[in-house]
């Protein structure tokens, strides 16, 4: 099978090495993904930090309180075993980037510390040339469920990352790996593509 999408990105590699089935469902067969109502306000905030305001009173203010670098969903890219491996940095600024997360379940700075989607946009960075393509910060913006609804708890937290050159060999490791899975993959009761 080949890649459908003329990029890799960590989405995809992340859904790939979890289950093979839903990324072919997903990036082959172009079902939609399972969407919980958690997951729609993480989106929902995305959008509205990329804009810079929300109708949403609560989410405007802690928009207005997190942290932010001198460039929102920027792009990253490199070539990389004849694939263009991309990214969108919730975050960019001059010593590194930032990456936001919403949801219930806690971050700590070990969870933080190897949560491969740093390592994957660090590898890009340095297949780009950055000289800082190392140093992100994860934001973690709580969220409960009140009132019939998500809603942030007005806490942020933020966790220093330094990605090692192990964690970037090891992400490069595992990208080789599932492209050749990928590539290898036979769609059961269809021609390979």
């Amino acid at each position: 099978m080949k890649l459908v999408r003329n990029h890799f990105s960590w989405s995809q590699l992340n859904l790939w090495e979890t289950s093979p089935k839903a990324y072919v469902d997903r990036y082959i067969h172009e079902k939609p993904m399972f969407e919980t109502k958690a997951l729609l306000y993480g989106k929902r905030f995305s959008e509205d930090m990329e804009q810079g305001f929300s109708d949403d009173p609560i989410m405007d203010k802690i928009i207005n309180k997190v942290p932010r670098g001198i460039l929102q969903e920027h792009r990253v890219e490199a070539e990389f075993e004849g694939t263009t491996l991309l990214g969108f940095e919730d975050s960019s600024e001059v010593g590194g980037f930032l990456e936001y997360k919403t949801g219930s379940k806690e971050w700590t700075q070990e969870r933080a510390d190897n949560h491969g989607q740093l390592h994957f946009y660090a590898f890009i960075r340095k297949r780009m040339g950055y000289k800082i393509y190392n140093q992100a910060k994860l934001i973690w913006l709580p969220t409960h469920f009140k009132e019939g609804r998500y809603e942030f708890t007005g806490e942020i937290k933020e966790f220093e990352v330094n990605v090692t050159e192990e964690q970037i060999t090891n992400i490069e490791k595992r990208i080789v790996k599932a492209l050749k899975e990928i590539k290898a993959y036979k769609i059961k009761g269809s021609i390979t593509l």
